[in-house]
């Protein structure tokens, strides 16, 4: 089945959409799993598990598991004693 690539997705989440992490070997030998797919582009996955891809295209389920910008801006650096103010990390009383 062609499944087109949204923001955000890894060739897992496309994988995973055709029933099996194994589909992602399939996709397309000239790349690697860890790349990241092309926003757009159709991506040919093949379907290990019938039921399994069925309940991902009849509830439109289209994994997305990358952080976004706005992910990220809420992610508080947690950077060690270094970065600590005194009265504005902390209150010495």
């Amino acid at each position: 089945m062609e499944i087109l690539a949204l923001e955000g997705q890894s060739f897992l989440d496309l994988a995973i959409q055709g029933g099996s992490l194994e589909a992602i070997f399939e996709i397309n030998p000239n790349i690697s799993i860890t790349n990241i797919p092309v926003i757009g582009e159709k991506y040919n996955i093949a379907i290990h598990d019938v039921p399994i891809a069925n309940y991902y295209q009849r509830h439109i389920i289209e994994p997305a598991t990358a952080l976004s910008e706005n992910d990220l801006s809420i992610i508080i650096p947690d950077d060690g004693i270094g970065a600590m103010i005194i009265e504005n990390t902390f209150i010495i009383r």
